[in-house]
């Protein structure tokens, strides 16, 4: 593909880059026979394909049509493959496992994967629960089976706490099937922490080193090792980096310092109202104020009185 691609850009590489989307130095994502292509301009995405079409011909390959998707936020847009035959839009596609759309969230793709992967857990229920396999032996497929298919191409998404906790979740609801146990529900002893001690003890028990962490704690752990990486690869000796419960809390640069909290307009303005008036009220009785503010004094003083 990469060959096909350098004789495309040969034909048509001005324009190309000159509907390109801003800040992009590409026009097409490749891995092996997958390919994204990438314009603004309806016109130069034909022609795009048209090209493609044309040179992939001399190394023997052929588009396959009933395969290719389009991806676009124009209701109007018509793209067509050579023949005038259309490729047929969809609002998302699935690329090298991950899922693609205009409007795609984080959280739309996370629940796409645990459904997947909770089908997969609960065919391997017969193994989880009535095999004669070692602890470690379960916990090892866990990891291999499971956590491979719910994790594939996360590790660059953000992930908010809500999220950690549904994926926490789900790594209990494992480890209670290879414990053989009862949820918190049924059984308060049942705590998450003791289920992380109980599993972390019987593979000691088995000669094994391998400890299970709690996912939050290790997503924590994971980002926290990146971004000192990121420090100590930029000159980390000009930044201040503080950490608090394994989050990063602050990251600023080491001749300046911290500046106030930013200011609420409605409460200063209101907080400095009443300071001048607990100052006059005994001593002056609004004796500075006319009596067209005499009504707001009033209203504010009652209001924090209140």
């Amino acid at each position: 593909m990469t060959t096909v691609f350098h004789d495309v850009h040969q034909k048509m590489d001005h324009k190309l880059t000159r509907n390109r989307i801003p800040g992009a130095d590409f026009d097409e994502v490749t891995y092996a026979d997958d390919t994204i292509c990438i314009s603004r301009s309806i016109t130069t995405m034909n022609e795009f394909i048209k090209s493609i079409e044309e040179e992939g011909i001399k190394y023997g390959m052929k588009l396959n049509k009933t395969k290719c998707e389009l991806l676009t936020n124009n209701p109007n847009a018509r793209i067509i493959f050579p023949d005038n035959s259309p490729v047929k839009k969809h609002h998302s596609a699935t690329y090298l496992g991950c899922e693609l759309g205009i409007r795609t969230t984080n959280r739309e793709e996370i629940s796409k994967r645990k459904a997947a992967t909770m089908a997969i857990m609960k065919k391997l229920d017969l193994f989880w629960r009535h095999s004669d396999c070692p602890v470690h032996i379960k916990v090892y497929t866990a990891d291999a089976v499971l956590r491979s298919k719910l994790l594939y191409g996360i590790e660059s998404a953000q992930l908010i706490p809500s999220v950690l906790k549904t994926f926490e979740t789900f790594q209990l609801k494992v480890l209670r099937k290879i414990l053989k146990i009862d949820t918190t529900y049924i059984n308060r002893v049942n705590s998450n922490i003791s289920i992380f001690n109980r599993i972390n003890t019987m593979m000691e028990e088995e000669g094994r080193n391998k400890r299970v962490t709690s996912f939050v704690d290790a997503y924590n752990k994971i980002k926290r090792k990146r971004a000192i990486k990121i420090l100590n690869k930029e000159n980390s000796s000009i930044y201040n980096v503080s950490f608090e419960n394994g989050k990063l809390r602050k990251w600023i640069h080491k001749n300046r310092r911290s500046g106030r909290p930013r200011m609420n307009w409605t409460e200063e303005t209101i907080n400095e109202i009443w300071n001048i008036v607990k100052r006059n009220n005994e001593r002056y009785r609004f004796a500075q104020f006319d009596e067209d503010n005499q009504e707001m004094i009033d209203l504010i003083k009652a209001h924090t009185e209140e």
